[in-house]
């Protein structure tokens, strides 16, 4: 049994820094077409496993405003909050990437209006 116990531990620790490496609080992430911020990892009380808590940039997309059952999880605007799980998410672009990427033109220029 306490094999089993220091398994468990190790699969709870490995789970951990596997979501951790993949996200931080204050990404920018997408779920889909959409856009979101984390604004929390970790467990969520009455499920299981580990969850990526975010607030979509969309108004009204989510279902909380960062509270599960009662307990506050994270701070989101009311309607904007989600919990995910990390499979669902893949990294967004930051504010910085997405101008050059909305004003660079296929040969790799710059536009003028942003040098």
């Amino acid at each position: 049994q306490r094999r089993v116990r220091e398994f468990q531990t190790f699969q709870h620790y490995f789970k951990q820094i596997n979501l951790r490496s993949m996200v931080v609080i204050g990404q920018r992430v997408q779920i889909g077409d959409y856009g979101a911020i984390v604004k929390y990892l970790g467990e969520v009380s009455g499920t299981k496993g580990e969850w990526i808590g975010i607030e979509w940039e969309e108004e009204n997309r989510g279902k909380h405003d960062g509270s599960h059952d009662g307990k506050r999880y994270f701070q989101a605007r009311p309607g904007c909050g989600s919990f995910v799980r990390a499979h669902k998410i893949t990294p967004g672009y930051s504010f910085s990437e997405m101008l050059k990427i909305r004003y660079t033109d296929v040969t790799g220029t710059v536009s003028r209006t942003l040098r």
